[in-house]
């Protein structure tokens, strides 16, 4: 019986320290992905803040088309 409740307590320790090794990668893993998750947020970012930027000298250029064609707002409208 005393062999029996060593075996019993050695499985016990082995599957904790299983359970701590998998337990520290699920952390590993779980601070890897939110880095990621910050890494996307911030290309997100820069991408709309580039798309804006484009939209607004489209809108320059336009701007600067129509006031050199002295053309009407309301008329250059129909050209965009």
């Amino acid at each position: 019986m005393r062999g029996e409740g060593n075996r019993q307590e050695e499985v016990v320790c082995r599957v904790g320290e299983e359970l701590e090794e998998k337990r520290a990668a699920l952390v590993g893993a779980a601070g890897k992905r939110k880095i990621l998750e910050i890494i996307k947020e911030k290309k997100l970012e820069e991408y709309k803040v580039s798309l804006n930027h484009r939209e607004q000298k489209e809108l320059d250029e336009a701007a600067i088309l129509r006031s050199g064609r002295g053309v009407k707002s309301e008329e250059a409208d129909t050209y965009l």
